[in-house]
């Protein structure tokens, strides 16, 4: 219910990567996953997208929150970092960061912002391990003056635990002792506003 009468759902598309000849990409990101660097066009575009989005609808610009799942994750976390006192919040599911030191990225998520943020992760994902991600949100909760959620989990209806979205996105349960999260985690986003400082800042 949140997510239909609050919100307005922007839901941009990786490109596909012409350098790697499989129809694939990563975003914010050229080349192969280890060997890829970061592709300042297409952040461009997607800060034009957001401005053009808000501007054409008369969207509340101290109200735009971001979230993503696995490689959208790593998206949300970059995008949150580059562009602090844009997003009222940060909501990475099944993330990883593992392309880039972790440090700066803490520094940018905690020391330019105010930034709520809500992880949700499983325990046994085998694709973006949970280990990393329980050290970013412990580091982030020592570092940041908001607030920092997680929401750990046992993905028990996949085959690699990594198809967690049903967790933090569905309204209702789809497995037998599968939380499903998503009218408190929208309810939650919907909550979160830019304050006065940050707002003007990012204007």
């Amino acid at each position: 219910r949140a997510l239909r009468e609050r919100f307005v759902v922007l839901c941009p598309q990786c490109p596909a990567d012409q350098d790697r000849h499989d129809g694939g990409g990563v975003w914010l990101r050229r080349d192969w996953y280890e060997v890829s660097t970061h592709v300042p066009e297409v952040e461009a575009a997607l800060r034009s997208l957001l401005d053009c989005t808000v501007e054409a609808l008369g969207l509340d610009r101290s109200r735009v929150a971001i979230t993503g799942s696995s490689m959208g994750a790593y998206a949300a976390l970059e995008l949150a970092a580059r562009w602090p006192g844009f997003f009222s919040a940060c909501a990475p599911v099944a993330a990883h960061y593992d392309l880039d030191p972790l440090e700066p990225l803490i520094k940018r998520l905690t020391q330019a912002q105010e930034l709520p943020m809500w992880f949700f992760h499983a325990r046994n994902d085998e694709m973006c391990p949970f280990a990393p991600m329980e050290a970013l949100v412990a580091q982030l909760r020592r570092r940041s003056r908001a607030e920092v959620r997680f929401t750990a989990f046992t993905d028990t209806w996949s085959n690699q635990g990594h198809c967690a979205d049903r967790v933090p996105y569905w309204a209702t349960p789809q497995s037998p002792g599968q939380s499903a999260l998503g009218e408190e985690l929208f309810s939650w986003l919907a909550e979160q506003q830019l304050s006065g400082d940050w707002y003007k800042k990012c204007l």
